[in-house]
């Protein structure tokens, strides 16, 4: 009888370790997985401002490679200015003065910027009509002996001049045709011919 008095306890003592193990154990917690997959780099769609197209602006400077001219102002107008004592442009006509400046002078000498010869500068119109040279004047000119003014003589950087057109009332020119004389040398003989063809606005 007391043996299975004990058998008995015994195997109460075991349901009751079993019990007790089996409520005091818990699962090991698993951390929750971060189903969002990160962010992955992408490029941020920026706009891209582009530049405004240029507006065309008028060419000024000219540069054939041995003379450099700017085209300082462009007026028409009945009369010229009284300082060159000038008669008026004749009925249904006006003058085209065309101000330049001598900017550059590399590897020559500029020795008249009238013309070469008997040539001289001439203005085209839109339909390819010239009209001729009708009045000019420069000064700034320097001349290599001032006790001689037919002598040698050239015109430097900074020199100034007008040349005047008389043409129709109401005609678009478009280009002058800038003929000048230079030379290598002072001391050459001849000089040779120029030309700068200047698109006018």
């Amino acid at each position: 009888m007391n043996r299975r008095k004990s058998v008995i306890q015994m195997i109460g003592l075991l349901l009751v370790l079993v019990l007790s193990n089996a409520c005091g154990t818990t699962a090991p917690s698993v951390p929750p997985t971060d189903t969002q997959a990160p962010p992955t780099a992408t490029a941020e769609a920026t706009a891209t401002e582009v530049p405004p197209t240029p507006v065309p602006t008028e060419q000024t400077d000219w540069f054939d490679g041995r003379i450099g001219l700017s085209v300082d102002a462009i007026e028409e107008t009945r009369t010229l200015p009284a300082e060159y004592d000038a008669s008026d442009a004749s009925e249904g006509h006006t003058y085209l003065s065309i101000y330049l400046s001598v900017t550059r002078v590399e590897g020559a000498h500029l020795v008249d910027a009238m013309g070469y010869e008997r040539e001289e500068s001439v203005v085209y119109d839109a339909n390819g009509q010239s009209y001729d040279i009708a009045f000019f004047h420069f000064k700034g000119i320097k001349f290599a002996d001032l006790t001689d003014l037919l002598g040698s003589a050239e015109y430097v950087v900074g020199a100034e001049g007008i040349l005047a057109f008389e043409i129709p009332e109401g005609t678009e020119i478009t280009e002058l045709v800038f003929v000048y004389s230079y030379k290598e040398s002072l001391d050459d003989k001849t000089p040779i011919r120029g030309e700068m063809i200047i698109v006018l606005p």
